[in-house]
């Protein structure tokens, strides 16, 4: 043991002194990336009107709440059909399910280099049969050998000493790629869902064109009948009877061609829902049953902790700057050491006199004298694929603000184009209602009549094509801001990293009240269950039940989903992911859910019937996620009533719930008894600050233009407390949302409405005292 001692610190000294820049680094940084202040379009949109609105109103949201409804934004859109689909394909979606077994992959990776930092623990069993007995040149003469015969059980132990930072660096490296996987899963939800509408964007249209097109073909075929009545009369010419119907029979032909276009769509949204286009059924209405949002974007600065592609590129940068540290370690000597212990008898011998006990100890230490460069050339070959994702994280970032330039220029650009068509269009109506009766008074030909009715038909199919793109532009923009999916916090580790505004980041995954059971199973008797196929995240069990319900509701009656984790990745700190298996519970025996799983199966959903006994659900565990917040249908709090806000000047942001900006203190402890303690109401949120000095400023600012404020401290998602400015309490939604307007146009003041709680006495809680009086809860 002494000399093992020794030897470990000789070793120790003699590569301290080789190189002392070898030791790991405490800290990864994130390069700094410069940013313009503000997008170039940004000033354009904050002017934008309903002039062009496909609805009586535009509603327009700043910046800050454009925050507020970027994780569940299609709801804003205000079109059930459309959240069914989402629900669909948030539940159902191949590349999803993928991505999300890609998270427990790299988990998996990320476990098993952990676990190498730790010495390996194993049982030896051997059995020696030595002859000669004392090795080479030992017979003891022709014909006779002397053999030996022993066996040996016991314990190993086989440690490498991490005194380089190796096997560390190599653990936080697949710590960060596993939580890159998490980010990676994020940006295939967020191209998922904006996939999604857009190609039910493009059906809805189609919808539209081709009723123009049928109109259009109605209108002439009812013009051909009066031009054949006209030359039977003889008013009219064969010559203008040929043209009419050869106007009438290119509309036609153009009909099946737009046909073609919406099967396309719709059979391309199918593969996005996880099914074939024949389950797929949708409704013949147009884009008009969209609501179109106008927002002004966040700033650039904000993509960094929005955008999860730039969050992956970033989680990987940090990964191959720990891969530097692996490379540089394994420049040195590695330090072995091995201990074994066991009991020992000789084959030969009695079982009552052993030959006993042993124990040993052997270090290794092995020094690489020369391999001509190739462990240095593993080094440089890190430095540089580190400098190689250094400038792709650059590029990705460069590139998710031109595609939010783009979709905004998209947005801008295509509503000064539908402004212009829709004048035309109009125009080009007031022509042809004109021709009609100027051709029947003989003041024009009949060319000059059927080039007016082209032309006003060209115009409209052209207006609703432009509809769409603004739409698709739109669309793009929420996709640009990182829109669909909750940002991360900061990734773990010490260093220079993105910070975001955390108040306004901090959320909380939406689960069903009812309808799914985290709990565990305590009866004894067991029940059938059916196992669906994939991984879900908590996002997706609120998806997964929507979807269920609304596309099976006579199968699900009485039936609920029982989540049960897999796995997970998350600190101390704070929890990126959780993965879950779903079961749909519970049936009494085997053919009944086999009769439910093969129902499930003819609408293309795969399922298996498992025994609440067997090991795939019982060596699950019932964990719920840390943050989150409940609601009846498992639908966002912020999602807005669908009957749209007769105030344009209103800046509305739905019934927002407290959890969708901050966590609420204590949430995760939050019980159905406290919250029948509260009654929701309403109130208008003037500011959100880190300190309650900040609060104080902002308060006494609200009071010198006249108003009732209050402060309100919140939690962020670390934990940290964060302190908003409020004003009134209001029973009625609607009654914030008057009071949002009037303070913007009287006071130029941009609140906001959220959700609050109210305590029996009727006061917002919890609320605190502050220099100025406010009221102590």
């Amino acid at each position: 043991m002494l000399f093992g001692q020794r030897l470990i610190w000789m070793s120790a000294a003699l590569c301290l002194l080789l190189t002392s820049c070898a030791i790991k680094r405490d800290e990864y940084d994130v390069p700094s990336v410069p940013l313009p202040d503000q997008f170039k379009h940004a000033d354009v949109m904050a002017g934008v009107t309903n002039n062009i609105s496909v609805k009586d109103t535009v509603q327009t949201y700043p910046a800050l709440q454009v925050e507020t409804l970027l994780n569940e934004w299609w709801y804003f859109l205000e079109n059930e059909e459309l959240n069914h689909l989402i629900d669909q394909a948030m539940a159902n979606n191949n590349d999803l399910r993928i991505a999300m077994l890609r998270i427990a992959q790299s988990h998996a990776r990320a476990e098993q280099a952990f676990a190498d930092q730790f010495p390996v623990l194993s049982a030896i069993g051997q059995g020696h049969h030595d002859s000669p007995s004392n090795g080479i040149n030992s017979f003891s003469g022709f014909g006779s050998k002397q053999d030996r015969q022993y066996a040996q059980i016991g314990p190993r132990a086989d440690w490498r000493v991490d005194i380089w930072g190796e096997l560390k660096s190599l653990a936080e490296a697949t710590e960060m790629e596993a939580w890159g996987a998490t980010y990676q899963r994020d940006d295939t939800r967020r191209q998922l869902i904006a996939n999604v509408i857009g190609r039910y964007v493009e059906y809805l249209s189609l919808n539209d064109r081709i009723r123009v097109a049928n109109e259009t073909k109605a209108a002439l075929e009812s013009l051909l009948e009066a031009v054949s009545e006209r030359l039977k009369a003889g008013d009219a010419t064969i010559i203008e009877l040929e043209q009419q119907r050869a106007a009438v029979m290119a509309v036609e032909a153009t009909i099946p061609g737009l046909e073609l276009q919406r099967e396309n769509a719709a059979n391309a949204l199918a593969q996005l829902l996880g099914v074939t286009p024949g389950t797929l059924q949708l409704s013949d209405q147009g884009i008009d049953s969209l609501n179109f949002l106008s927002i002004v974007p966040v700033v650039p600065s904000n993509l960094l902790i929005r955008r999860p592609d730039v969050r992956a590129v970033e989680a990987r940068l940090l990964a191959a700057d720990a891969d530097i540290d692996v490379a540089r370690a394994r420049v040195l000597p590695p330090l072995d050491i091995t201990a074994q212990a066991g009991w020992g008898i000789l084959a030969l011998g009695s079982v009552v006199n052993p030959y006993g006990p042993l124990f040993n100890v052997a270090a290794n230490l092995s020094a690489t004298i020369f391999d001509y460069g190739k462990r240095m050339q593993e080094v440089a070959y890190s430095r540089a694929f580190h400098e190689e994702l250094v400038e792709t994280y650059v590029r990705v970032v460069y590139q998710a603000v031109r595609e939010t330039e783009d979709a905004l220029a998209n947005t801008h650009m295509n509503g000064k184009r539908l402004e212009a068509q829709k004048i035309a269009t109009e125009a080009a109506l007031r022509a042809w209602q004109s021709s009609q009766i100027s051709y029947e008074f003989g003041d024009i030909d009949f060319l000059t009549l059927l080039d007016t009715e082209r032309t006003y038909h060209r115009n409209l199919d052209e207006y609703h094509r432009v509809r769409m793109e603004r739409f698709l532009g739109l669309v793009g923009v929420f996709a640009a801001l990182g829109g669909g999916v909750p940002p991360g916090d900061v990734l773990p580790g010490d260093g220079k990293r993105p910070q975001g505004n955390m108040a306004m980041n901090a959320s909380s995954t939406v689960l069903p009240v009812s309808g799914v059971v985290w709990d565990a199973v305590d009866d004894d008797e067991e029940f059938w269950l059916v196992q669906l196929a994939g991984l879900q995240d908590p996002a997706g069990v609120g998806h997964v039940w929507r979807d269920m319900h609304q596309r099976f509701p006579e199968l699900m009656a009485n039936r609920v989903l029982m989540p049960r984790e897999e796995g997970s990745i998350e600190n101390d700190k704070q929890e990126r992911s959780r993965w879950y298996r779903i079961f749909v519970a519970r049936f009494q025996n085997e053919n009944e859910a086999g009769a439910f799983c093969r129902t499930l199966n003819t609408q293309m959903l795969r399922c298996e019937v498992v025994s609440s006994e067997s090991s795939a659900f019982q060596c699950l565990s019932a964990e719920k996620p840390r943050k989150y917040t409940e609601t009846e249908s498992g639908i966002p709090a912020s999602a807005p009533a669908a009957t749209p806000i007769v105030d344009q000047q209103a800046v509305e942001v739905g019934q927002q719930s407290e959890v969708d900006q901050v966590s609420e203190i204590d949430l995760s402890s939050s019980t159905q008894e406290e919250s029948d303690t509260f009654k929701e109401a309403y109130a208008v949120q003037l500011s959100t600050v880190y300190s309650l000095a900040d609060a104080e400023q902002e308060k006494i600012r609200a009071e010198t233009k006249g108003l009732s404020a209050y402060i309100y401290p919140l939690a962020d998602a670390d934990g940290r407390s964060v302190f908003t400015v409020r004003s009134g309490v209001y029973t009625d939604r609607q009654e914030a949302v008057s009071q949002v307007a009037d303070l913007r146009n009287r006071l130029q003041i941009n609140g906001m409405p959220v959700t609050i709680r109210l305590d029996k006495a009727g006061r917002p809680s919890p609320m605190i005292q502050s220099q100025s009086g406010i009221i102590q809860d």
